[in-house]
């Protein structure tokens, strides 16, 4: 059982942890204008770098993680908080997008790390003490992101280098991790012992590995096959309109056909007709001249 003068002192040493790494990351992304304005970055350029810091959050998470599990959160939260320290100056010697690309991400990494190993020791802390800690935590946690944000901006209103001010803030905190890391619970109350061993570790991946490729595959040829009977409905579908199709041009033909001989047949009835016409006026221009023969 921990005992309370311990249970106390990883109390104070979490405490702290939470407030200084609040205050770097936020004395940091005080002065993002300020790296704007030196590297020239247009806003899409600039949240493009933004993003790699997000991307090297993600990328820690799982591996710190893990790494807290097998080595102790203690042990972890000691090493990650030199680690930011060391890595924030960084960010201040960038030169041009690409080199502030990749000192965000490797700050990411520094963040996330430092994130995962104290929220780890805050939990430990609560199940030793069978006391609630958490809200406490993040709480300074804020406090201290307060605190940085008006730092950063002291810096930047009296033209301080970026790389001056977070040199300087790193060098303070790393004073008081030196002496904060002493505060911490042993490694060994929260580290945990993995039972399977790397063969069965192996052996079970590969197993979710081949089931996982074997339903693929039969995803893959059901889809297949029920691409195939939809084609050839299609093509079914198809082979009926053109018949169809076929039927209407051929009575469309024989419409043709039909209304060429009832023109035919029309312009025979007019030639008829006006044949006949020309005929009855022959008579009857022939007519005074017989009666004039007939009187003489």
């Amino acid at each position: 059982m921990t005992d309370l003068v311990a249970i106390k002192r990883a109390r104070v040493g979490v405490t702290l942890s939470f407030l200084t790494h609040g205050f770097i990351a936020s004395s940091f992304f005080a002065r993002i204008p300020d790296f704007k304005t030196r590297l020239q970055l247009s806003n899409t350029v600039l949240g493009f770098c933004l993003l790699t810091a997000s991307l090297g959050v993600l990328a820690a998470l799982g591996p710190v993680g893990k790494l807290t599990a097998q080595k102790g959160s203690s042990a972890v939260l000691t090493k990650t908080s030199y680690f930011l320290v060391i890595v924030a100056p960084l960010v201040g010697l960038s030169f041009n997008a690409i080199s502030f690309a990749a000192t965000l991400f490797i700050l990411g990494v520094a963040i996330a790390s430092q994130d995962v190993s104290m929220n780890t020791h805050g939990v430990t802390l609560e199940q030793k003490a069978d006391a609630r800690y958490l809200g406490r935590f993040h709480a300074f946690w804020s406090v201290g992101g307060l605190l940085g944000a008006i730092i950063g901006g002291l810096f930047a209103q009296f033209k301080i280098s970026e790389f001056n001010h977070i040199l300087l803030v790193c060098v303070v905190i790393a004073v008081n991790i030196f002496f904060n890391n002493q505060r911490f619970l042993e490694s060994s109350v929260d580290k945990h012992v993995y039972e399977e061993d790397e063969a069965k570790k192996v052996s079970k991946s590969v197993d979710v590995a081949a089931e996982s490729v074997t339903d693929l595959k039969n995803t893959i040829t059901s889809a297949f096959s029920d691409i195939l009977e939809v084609v050839k409905a299609q093509a079914a579908e198809i082979a009926e309109l053109k018949k169809s199709f076929g039927l209407v041009s051929a009575k469309i033909a024989d419409a043709e056909s039909g209304f060429g001989n009832l023109g035919k047949r029309i312009d025979a009835v007019e030639a008829d007709t006006a044949f006949r016409k020309s005929g009855d006026l022959g008579e009857i221009v022939q007519e005074p001249a017989m009666v004039e023969k007939s009187i003489w």
